[in-house]
């Protein structure tokens, strides 16, 4: 019997299901387009294999980057991912019940409804035979008192059991949304997280509390950066906020891990490109090799819009507004308006929205433009005939079958959530990351959140620019001198001056070591542009015709302090013999003889007004005609 239980137990041990691995997200390195997840657990092993079964893990992972590693000496001999559908399987069931439901309630609406046309063409019945026969002229007294009683009576009774019926409609109309909300988080949590992976090892010996990690790759992740620009005087540096806008709704939530930032790209192969055999005529396609500042990116970050009724025209509460192919979504609000993030990556494709409401025909609407409005049908399925006749009925009704599975998500907005700032910010030999301090959490909801990262002031030159012949106005510019040491990437920049927000803009690298932005108009610089009437005028000598012309620019600083203003203007050019011009002054500008273009830089001090002049003559032919050949 002892030898029999000797073979019995290695075979038992060897049949034994998986041990269940409980992970927890530690560490992330997001990057432009996908994240970088690394997942650690501690687990006990036996002597020789063992089976271990990771759990939780998004079904959005891109199969081929898992990897698994420790300390311990382990010999791995297969990683499989799996896709558990149980998690699916009791949503799919919960959702079931929850539709059978909602046609439950949909039906009595519609009976309350007939009902309620019901006491509706009896209340026309009545009010069209207030008069009997045309006139009460004959009746007894008492028959009189009776009709009109009876009337009264009756037209109270039925405007009661109307008001009792709309109560009733609102409330069942309640329930309908309760279930809406709890459709939406079902599906969210059947989404979030439904694989797991399978792990077999060899391990030489027992061991316990071995820690093991965990890395994978999610594409439905990224970030961008962005900035706060702020000059309060144009004598001191300016203060540059550097932030990280992040986003993930990669099917599992990011608790209070470790985040890392990496503007390299993992959609990019690493790869050097390689020629191809070229034929003349036929197109070389390396569009793989292209640089981001090569690809044309259009799209919106965030869409809303009204949904309204097509009979009646009036809003519609509760709909349910989601981005097709995805969990993303948000519901209507009382007054029928939405609004929903979208996110950066998905920003340069075929974006389409997806609508749902309870008695209406579901809609798919492509995203063109930032404000998408949509009108939508009632379902005709749900629609009933109600024929009046006397006091009695006679009903047609047709009521829908199943109910459209209604998808969505949290009410989308801007989550915002400050950090303190990096403690690292390295450089690698093709990339640049940054390494955060505190910890995070991006839930897989596609908003953003934004980490600052650090702030900087840089020292830059500044310089007004004006064209008072297009535009009399003096706009601000920062120059910024070997910016590339200061680690910018491209991206948005919200604007401040002296205390007041100007707007947006974007941060456009170039090559030249310089990097100029611009800062808007400045009010307190008042430039004009006028001709001097009294000059211009036009002589007639000979054959020719010449026109005379004067303007006086004037600069004004209203400032506190001394500006350089940049000012330009321009001469016509002639490219024909018979057409010259002459007579130039242009007040010591500096003039391009091949544009007509002329610059003017000028310091002028707080307080102080500065004019220049600028002349020219044209002469040409009396008759205006002029040789071309």
């Amino acid at each position: 019997m002892k030898k029999l239980l000797f073979f019995i137990l290695p075979l038992y041990c060897f049949a034994q299901s998986p041990q269940k691995i409980q992970s927890a997200i530690e560490n992330v390195t997001v990057y432009y387009a996908g994240a970088s997840i690394e997942r650690t657990a501690k687990v006990s092993i036996l002597k020789g294999k063992n089976q271990l079964l990771f759990t939780g893990i998004s079904q959005q992972i891109d199969e081929e980057s898992i990897q698994i590693s420790s300390k311990a000496n382990l010999d791995i001999s297969s990683v499989k991912f799996l896709l558990n559908n149980q998690s699916e399987e009791a949503a799919q069931k919960e959702i079931g019940v929850l539709n059978q439901q909602k046609e439950d309630i949909l039906e009595k609406i519609v009976t309350e409804k007939q009902n309620l046309k019901v006491f509706q063409r009896e209340e026309e019945m009545l009010l069209k035979n207030q008069a009997i026969g045309g006139s009460y002229a004959g009746l007894k007294a008492n028959d009189l008192k009776e009709a009109v009683e009876f009337h009264r009576t009756r037209m109270q009774e039925i405007l009661r059991k109307q008001l009792e019926i709309n109560r009733i409609i609102k409330g069942f109309e309640k329930d309908i949304q309760k279930i809406n909300q709890k459709l939406t988080e079902v599906t969210e949590k059947a989404d979030e997280k439904n694989s797991e992976i399978l792990v077999e090892i060899n391990a030489k010996e027992a061991a316990t509390n071995i820690e093991i990690k965990l890395n994978y790759i999610v594409m439905d992740a990224g970030w961008r950066p962005s900035y706060n620009l702020k000059v309060n005087s144009i004598d001191k540096p300016l203060q540059l906020s550097y932030k990280g806008n992040i986003f993930q709704y990669s099917g599992e939530d990011w608790k209070n891990v470790k985040l890392s930032l990496s503007n390299a790209n993992l959609k990019r192969k690493g790869e050097a490109p390689e020629l191809k055999p070229w034929t003349w005529g036929s197109p070389n396609d390396y569009s793989k090799y292209l640089n981001e500042s090569q690809v044309k990116k259009t799209g919106f970050t965030s869409v809303f819009g009204n949904v309204k009724d097509g009979d009646d025209n009036s809003n519609i509460p509760g709909v349910s507004v989601h981005i097709k192919g995805t969990i993303l979504g948000t519901v209507t609000n009382a007054n029928g308006f939405y609004y929903l993030n979208i996110p950066p990556d998905l920003k340069n494709k075929k974006v389409e929205l997806v609508f749902n409401s309870v008695g209406y025909v579901s809609q798919e609407k492509q995203i063109n433009d930032e404000k998408t409005d949509v009108v939508l049908k009632q379902d005709s399925r749900m629609l009933e005939e109600v024929v009046v006749t006397g006091y009695g009925i006679s009903e047609k009704r047709t009521v829908s079958g199943s109910v459209t599975q209604i998808l969505g998500g949290k009410v989308a907005g801007l989550n915002i959530q400050a950090t303190k700032k990096l403690v690292e910010d390295t450089e690698t030999i093709t990339n640049q990351n940054f390494e955060l301090i505190e910890r995070f959490t991006v839930l897989a909801d596609g908003n953003e959140i934004t980490a600052d990262l650090k702030d900087l002031n840089i020292p830059a030159q500044y310089e007004y620019i004006s064209v008072p012949k297009i535009e009399p106005e003096a706009f601000l510019m920062a120059k910024i001198i070997d910016w590339e040491q200061y680690g910018l990437l491209k991206g948005d920049v919200n604007l401040f001056y002296e205390g007041t927000f100007l707007g947006k803009t974007a941060l456009n690298l170039t090559d030249s070591d310089t990097l100029t932005v611009s800062l808007g108009r400045d009010k307190n610089i008042i430039v004009k542009r006028e001709k001097v009437k009294s000059y211009t005028k036009s002589q007639f000598i000979g054959s020719k015709k010449t026109d005379n012309y004067q303007f006086q620019i004037s600069v004004r600083n209203l400032k506190k302090q001394n500006i350089n203003i940049l000012l330009q203007d321009q001469l016509p050019m002639s490219d024909n013999k018979e057409v010259e011009v002459l007579d130039t002054n242009i007040s010591g500008g500096i003039l391009n003889k091949e544009t007509g273009e002329i610059q003017w830089r000028q310091s002028i001090a707080a307080g102080e007004d500065k004019k220049i002049t600028l002349k020219y003559s044209v002469k040409y032919p009396k008759s205006g005609y002029v040789e071309t050949n």
